[in-house]
C-alpha cells in the first residue's frame, strides 16, 4: 500500500444544489469512464490489486463518506459508503493494518474495518468488505492487545504514531522519530480491535541496563491503562534478556506516571528541542 496523487474528480459548476450525485473520475488527467459519489477526493492509495479511493460531498452536512475499490485496469469493482440522510459522517482517521485491510474512524467516535477481497460476487460478496467494530474510544478500559512489531506494515504504523504523538506537535520532520538503535531494540505495539493505540521501545545500554524510550499513546486512549500495559510488557521483555536496571528520560509532566511504577528521579536529562524538560529516572529490578 502507498499513498498516491494520480486521481482527481471533475470540478462542478453552478449552484451546489444542482450538482449531480456522482463526479467523473480522472487518472493522470485522463477520464477513466468511472464516476464516484461525492465532489472531494479525500485520499487515494495504490494496493496490490488496484486502488482505494475515499470521497465525500464537501458540504456542511457531509451525508456520506464513500470508499471505492478500482482494479488495475481502473474499473470500479466495489463501492461502499458510510452515512445516513441528514447526518454527518466525517472521516477523521484512516489507518492501514496491512496491504489488504484498513480501519477508519468516523466522527472521532465509530470504527469500521474494510478488507479487500481478491474476488467477489455482486451484492453477495463485495470486493470491499465492510465491518462495524464499535465505538472509539470505548467506554471504560479498552480491549488492549500487546505484541511486538514484526511486519513491514506493523512498522509503518508504529513509526507513524511515534511521529504524530512525539514529534509532529513540535514541528519536527518525519524521520526525527527514529534513532540509530532501532534495529537493536524491542518494539511493542498496543492494539484495540486492530486499531493501533500506543507504542513503546526498549534497548540495552549495557548487558545489565535497559532503557525505555518512545512511549506514545493516542490522546483519546490516555488514562485508560494503555501506557501501564505497554510499560509492564517492556519491563518483562528487558528482564527476560537479563536487565538488572531500567532507565528512561521522562518529560516532566508524566513523571508521576513513572513514579507510580517504581521509577525514581536520579538526575536531569537533556532538554528536548531546547524547550521540553526531562528528568532521568531509574528502577532497580534485580
Amino acid at each position: 500500500m502507498k499513498p498516491i496523487n494520480r486521481f482527481s474528480l471533475e470540478k462542478q459548476d453552478g449552484p451546489y444544489q444542482t450538482w449531480p450525485v456522482n463526479s467523473r473520475l480522472f487518472f493522470d488527467g485522463a477520464p477513466t469512464g468511472a464516476s464516484l459519489p461525492g465532489y472531494q477526493l479525500l485520499c487515494q492509495f495504490e494496493v496490490p490489486d488496484g486502488y482505494i479511493l475515499v470521497t465525500d460531498y464537501d458540504c456542511p452536512f457531509e451525508e456520506i463518506t464513500n470508499f471505492a475499490f478500482l482494479d488495475g485496469r481502473l474499473r470500479l469493482k466495489s463501492c461502499r459508503w458510510l452515512g445516513w440522510m441528514y447526518e454527518t459522517y466525517l472521516l477523521t482517521r484512516l489507518e492501514w493494518v496491512d496491504e489488504k485491510t484498513f480501519i477508519v474512524i468516523i466522527n472521532e467516535q465509530v470504527a469500521y474495518r474494510f478488507t479487500i477481497h481478491r474476488w467477489g460476487i455482486p451484492y453477495l460478496r463485495p470486493r470491499l468488505r465492510l465491518e462495524w467494530l464499535g465505538w472509539v474510544p470505548p467506554e471504560g478500559r479498552p480491549n488492549i492487545k500487546i505484541q511486538e512489531a514484526q511486519t513491514p506494515a506493523d512498522f509503518i504504523r508504529y513509526y507513524d504514531l511515534r511521529w504524530k504523538v512525539l514529534r509532529k506537535p513540535w514541528d519536527q520532520p518525519r524521520g526525527s522519530e527514529k534513532d540509530d538503535l532501532e534495529e537493536k531494540s524491542v518494539h511493542l505495539i498496543a492494539l484495540d480491535r486492530g486499531l493501533l493505540i500506543g507504542v513503546g521501545r526498549v534497548h540495552f545500554n549495557s548487558p545489565a541496563e535497559a532503557q525505555i524510550r518512545f512511549m506514545a499513546i493516542l490522546e483519546e486512549y490516555r488514562r485508560k491503562g494503555v501506557g501501564s500495559t505497554i510499560l509492564r510488557e517492556l519491563e518483562r521483555k528487558a528482564l527476560e534478556r537479563g536487565a538488572k536496571t531500567l532507565v528512561l528520560n521522562s518529560r516532566e509532566e508524566v513523571i508521576p506516571f513513572y513514579e507510580k511504577h517504581g521509577y525514581k528521579i536520579i538526575g536531569d536529562a537533556p532538554m528536548l528541542f531546547g524547550k521540553i524538560g526531562h528528568k532521568n529516572m531509574a528502577k532497580d529490578v534485580k
